[in-house]
């Protein structure tokens, strides 16, 4: 019965590894380095990704990032500047979605601080710091698969510098804050997408996905945050708890989870 228990806890966890793979390595592959890869001839780059930014990338390339950059969480809006002021124009709709992928790996951070497989707080910080931050799932992906990988090699009733005891129960403070910030993001960018945007800035954005691979990766951002957030919510309890109903709901589970 125990040998039983602990080939099928072997095989769950093989089957985990196997679906953080995919994501994390495709992420890498065709969001991050597709155009690069194409160039050099390399194998399954499928014709609906965008090559835009090319390699290397050129300034026209990175313009609508650039131009984005200063929308960061709505903080030009927040300071009442204009494009009058010298200010980039963008689109709301992409503002939207940059946001609320901004916002949604920014709220991740206080649950990855209490992931008991996780890397060690400084590391981690740096980490989400600089690449998540700037690079969504290019981060996400890839560290959930690591820090999983590691748990999974140790041997039995042992532990390494992955695992790590969770602590003190979790800093209500810093995840209310947390909370408010992503949640006002997203609220906004609702706001926006009801009360400015039209059907046929959707249809404007949706091609602009077709053709540049920046805005193509938020939409996936989106996507891969919603299928994520149950498996880091779980890691972020103690012990082995279930699930709740809540993690299952995109970006509101983790604000409930927050909140709390």
């Amino acid at each position: 019965s125990s040998s039983s228990s602990s080939s099928s806890s072997n095989t769950n966890s093989l089957t985990t590894l196997f679906l953080l793979f995919i994501p994390a390595f495709f992420y890498w592959y065709w969001l991050v380095l597709g155009a690069a890869a194409k160039a050099n001839g390399l194998p399954f780059i499928p014709d609906f990704l965008p090559m835009v930014p090319g390699w290397p990338p050129s300034p026209e390339d990175l313009q609508g990032p650039l131009d984005d950059f200063p929308h960061f969480f709505y903080l030009s809006e927040l300071l009442g500047k204009t494009e009058t002021e010298g200010l980039p124009y963008a689109p709301p709709t992409r503002l939207a979605v940059y946001n609320l992928a901004e916002a949604w790996i920014f709220a991740t951070l206080p649950a990855l601080w209490k992931d008991r497989y996780r890397a060690p707080r400084p590391v981690l910080l740096g980490l989400w710091a600089i690449l998540g931050i700037n690079l969504t799932n290019a981060f996400l992906a890839p560290y959930l698969l690591v820090t999983a990988s590691l748990q999974n090699l140790q041997p039995e009733n042992t532990t390494t510098i992955i695992e790590q005891p969770s602590g003190r129960e979790k800093n209500r403070i810093v995840s209310t804050v947390f909370a408010v910030v992503a949640s006002s993001v997203a609220s906004f960018a609702l706001y926006q997408t009801v009360t400015v945007t039209t059907p046929q800035d959707w249809s404007a954005f949706l091609e602009t996905c077709t053709q540049d691979r920046t805005y193509f990766a938020f939409v996936v951002d989106l996507f891969l945050f919603s299928l994520f957030q149950p498996y880091i919510l779980k890691r972020a309890r103690e012990g082995e708890q279930a699930n709740e109903a809540t993690d299952y709901i995109p970006f509101v589970g983790l604000m409930v989870w927050l909140f709390r």
